[in-house]
């Protein structure tokens, strides 16, 4: 019902608080910046992680529900996801922080594209319903 969109709708704006808070320590902005070292110990390892296809760049890491995998910011390709009403893709990305961030989907130069713009990341989602909403939700 209304409540279901009321819900999604605030998550969205939850997670988009989020993600901008997370870019802007990634890509070390001054509004994130900090002296706190970064923890040394076995769970920041690279070598641990080697199997998985994730930049070596500092990154943003995503899950999804229904549970698909371990998605990255700046990806190569688009995501693609399904729940129980909704179908799509989605891209996530930001100024890239390495060469292996640095170019998405058909060869897109992520650094180019967000040239004069005081815009931090970007999250584009194509979805398609499975079925249409009630009128009168």
């Amino acid at each position: 019902g209304l409540w279901q969109y009321a819900l999604i709708a605030a998550l969205s704006v939850l997670v988009w608080e989020v993600l901008k808070k997370a870019v802007q320590i990634v890509l070390g902005t001054p509004a994130a910046s900090s002296s706190l070292p970064l923890p040394q110990d076995e769970f920041t390892s690279t070598n641990e992680f080697m199997d998985l296809p994730v930049p070596d760049e500092p990154h943003l890491e995503m899950a999804i529900a229904p549970p698909q995998g371990l998605h990255h910011s700046n990806p190569k390709e688009q995501y693609h996801y399904e729940c129980e009403c909704t179908k799509g893709t989605y891209l996530f990305f930001h100024p890239p922080t390495g060469p292996g961030t640095a170019h998405g989907p058909g060869g897109f130069d992520y650094a180019e594209y967000f040239q004069c713009k005081s815009r931090l990341w970007e999250m584009r989602i194509h979805m398609n319903f499975k079925t249409a909403p009630p009128p009168d939700d």
